[in-house]
This record gives structure tokens, sequence and C-alpha cells, in this order.
């Protein structure tokens, strides 16, 4: 599926997206916001990744954010429970953020997501000091519902989650 705005395209990761892909991850902020994951990545990880994110079909669906034919991050559902709910997750570039595009990316993926799957619910896990993302979700139309303590465990301590959910 690709779907295009005037802002962006959203569609599959592609075998071709592996270096910026790379690049990305090994990101400090995008590293340390992720809900789990090596860092640093090596290249052989970074492709290992990638073919997953290509061939795991299970429960899930994964994009690319797209912009003048550059990646600019990520968005994706996990955990998707056809007609209920699905989680979602998201990151972008360093020259990309603070530009309205995670919110802008967070309304056109929940409205497809809540018409192809017809959902009723998209959660977020965030973690508590990641400012921008919060910003993102609320400015999308997500509520906060509460807070997962110590959700995370990451480089040998616990993270607690702020829980966001929109609902149709």
């Amino acid at each position: 599926m690709i779907i295009k705005t005037k802002d962006f395209i959203l569609r599959p990761f592609r075998k071709t997206d592996l270096i910026e892909y790379h690049n990305s991850r090994n990101d400090p902020i995008i590293a340390r916001n992720m809900y789990h994951g090596i860092y640093p990545l090596s290249l052989e990880q970074a492709k290992i990744e990638l073919n997953n994110f290509i061939n795991d079909k299970k429960d899930c669906e994964k994009f690319i954010i797209e912009i003048n034919k550059k990646l600019a991050g990520a968005i994706y559902f996990h955990e998707i429970s056809k007609n209920h709910k699905a989680r979602i997750g998201y990151w972008l570039r360093k020259e990309y953020r603070n530009k309205g595009i995670g919110t802008k990316a967070l309304i056109t993926a929940t409205d497809y997501g809540f018409k192809k799957y017809k959902l009723k619910r998209i959660t977020a896990n965030v973690v508590t000091f990641n400012k921008p993302s919060i910003g993102a979700l609320e400015k999308a139309g997500f509520k906060l519902e509460g807070i997962l303590k110590k959700n995370r465990y990451k480089n040998k301590k616990y993270y607690d989650d702020f829980l966001y959910a929109k609902i149709k």
C-alpha cells in the first residue's frame, strides 16, 4: 500500500532503503526513544532488520515516510487485531523533526488503520521524557490514558511509558 499526501508518501520498506535506514537507526535520539533495538547498529544488523520489516506481514504493517525521494522516517502498526485495536510507533530523522511531519504522519496513518483494519482503538507507548513525540500524539488527537511503570527495560535501566490512545 502506498499513501500519498501533499507533504510526504507512506510506502513499504525497500531493500534500497538500507543505507538511509542504517544511518537513521544510528541517530542517538532515535535509538534512545525506540522501544527496543540494538544501538549502535551495524550495517549487517540493519540489513537483517530491514529484511524482517519487508518480509514480516503477521499482525503488522510498516511504512517509510518519504519526502522528496528521501527516507524521512518510519511509522508502523504492531499487534494489529482486526476490528479491534493496534499499536503505532514512529520516528523521524533529525532534519525532518519539529516541522509537523510527525503529527501529519500520525493522522494519515491512524485514519488508514481505522479504515483498513476497522479498528476501534490505536495506542502508542512513549517514554515519559520524549516531549516531541508526546506533542505529536496530542496534536494528532491521541489522549493520555495512563502511565505504564517500568514498562521499558533498556540499557540496564527501567523506564516509564505514557500510554496514549485514539478511539474511533
